[in-house]
């Protein structure tokens, strides 16, 4: 019968601390690059020769249990260094942290003794739309058979249809207070006038997230504008929405 095989591209899966940005956490991140492929089993059950391609997974693969052994043990908030981090690595990846950590969501150092391992699925690419959710499904395995880690958590962000993004007026004065506060912090710094010693401008959590481009609470798409061609193989593999979030999880299925 037809089954599903993967072949993991040593040339571009790889951890971050390759690239320029290296830190000690950089090698818990881990970029993947799957091939597809189908194949045959014999009456024996015996795999032949890999066949025809099929397609292509592209992910990021977070050691969340990595990351949280690496944190210092002061850090208090411990879910923001995570989003923080993940960010710097990828502003979609960044993003989708960002939204299953909201309002206690699955990713929650809260919700583990240990930390969460997550494969965060940036793209598959398959030539028979019907063989995605039997795809999706068979990613954690896929990991799991060339990483030697099986990832607790699955995401996804189906990107919306095309629609123009409004923003309301108190977002755009927060945007602009942002950047004047920035300003004004960077205007003392250069100019000398900055006493670390004394008390300061700082840019709250919000407006540093608005300075940086990182996803804000609550933050989503309209319904109208979900693509629901693109959600519902996702949704046929099991996947859900958390909360308005419009990003897709699950829970790894180990026995898949």
């Amino acid at each position: 019968m037809q089954n599903i095989y993967t072949y993991f591209n040593e040339a571009s899966t790889h951890n971050i601390e390759n690239e320029p940005m290296t830190t000690d956490i950089g090698s818990a991140i881990i970029k993947c690059d799957i091939d597809l492929y189908t194949g045959e089993t014999d009456q024996n059950k015996k795999k032949l020769p890999v066949g025809t391609p099929i397609g292509s997974i592209k992910g990021i693969l977070v050691l969340g249990r990595e990351i949280e052994l690496l944190t210092p043990e002061n850090v208090t908030e411990r879910d923001e260094i995570m989003n923080l981090f993940c960010d710097d690595v990828s502003f979609d990846l960044g993003y989708v942290v960002s939204a299953l950590l909201e309002n206690n969501g699955p990713l929650c150092i809260e919700n583990t003794v240990f930390g969460i391992d997550h494969f965060y699925i940036q793209e598959v690419k398959v030539e028979d739309p019907s063989m995605l959710p039997a795809i999706l499904s068979g990613i954690p395995m896929s990991v799991f058979s060339h990483l030697h880690v099986f990832p607790d958590i699955l995401s996804y962000y189906p990107k919306p249809l095309p629609h123009e993004q409004k923003q309301t007026s108190s977002g755009r004065v927060m945007g602009e207070v942002a950047k004047l506060t920035q300003a004004t912090i960077a205007d003392r710094v250069f100019s000398g006038q900055y006493d670390p010693e004394k008390l300061h401008l700082v840019l709250t959590k919000e407006q540093h997230r608005i300075i940086t481009g990182m996803r804000r609470p609550g933050e989503s798409y309209p319904e109208e504008n979900i693509n629901r061609e693109i959600w519902q193989p996702y949704l046929d593999a099991g996947f859900h929405e958390w909360g308005n979030t419009r990003v897709l999880y699950k829970f790894a299925d180990r026995e898949a």
